[in-house]
């Protein structure tokens, strides 16, 4: 399965640490990168000193009809100049607005699923449909876990009918390793 951090790559120098459900929200905590020096927000100028870490929880644009909580870890750090501020993080100011980057990241992700979803009306009969959905689900599911759709349904296809019932889960994109 790949990094999550690679999946989301917005929040610039922090990475993801959790993604939860919170109530009729949804949390994402945050915490810097240890191998980036951060940046002083009064004259932007890299720092290596930190003096102490403070947690920051900031609401943000909903997605798919969800509340957006971010909770991040940010640093207090010392400037020679100007003296002790809170770094510089260029996406946490007013109007730069990282869900609207996510949000448009989960719509082209599930954009073909809702292709896929008017194509499936005209598939013939009811259980073509389902069929259709199921496969589209396999390919998608194969797509976001890292993996070749075709190099997977053809390795999973040709598995299947020697495969045991109770061994099934292993034949599943998020567990399933090429032969």
């Amino acid at each position: 399965m790949r990094d999550i951090n690679t999946f989301l790559p917005f929040w610039e120098g922090f990475s993801v640490v959790t993604i939860k459900p919170d109530g009729d929200a949804l949390q994402i905590d945050l915490i810097p990168y240890a191998a980036r020096f951060p940046s002083y927000s009064g004259c932007q100028k890299t720092c290596s000193t930190t003096h102490e870490y403070c947690e920051r929880t900031i609401r943000d644009l909903p997605i798919l009809g969800r509340a957006v909580r971010l909770s991040v870890l940010l640093r207090r750090v010392g400037c020679r100049d100007c003296g002790k501020r809170m770094e510089a993080v260029s996406w946490l100011e007013r109007y730069a607005r990282m869900t609207r980057r996510l949000a448009e990241a989960v719509e082209n992700q599930i954009r073909p699923w809702a292709l896929g979803r008017s194509n499936w009306l005209f598939a013939g009969s009811l259980r073509s449909r389902k069929r259709a959905a199921a496969i589209m689900s396999l390919i998608q599911s194969a797509r976001m876990n890292g993996h070749d759709p075709y190099a997977y349904l053809k390795d999973v296809l040709t598995r299947l009918p020697a495969q045991r019932a109770s061994e099934i889960t292993e034949l599943l994109p998020h567990k399933w390793a090429p032969v």
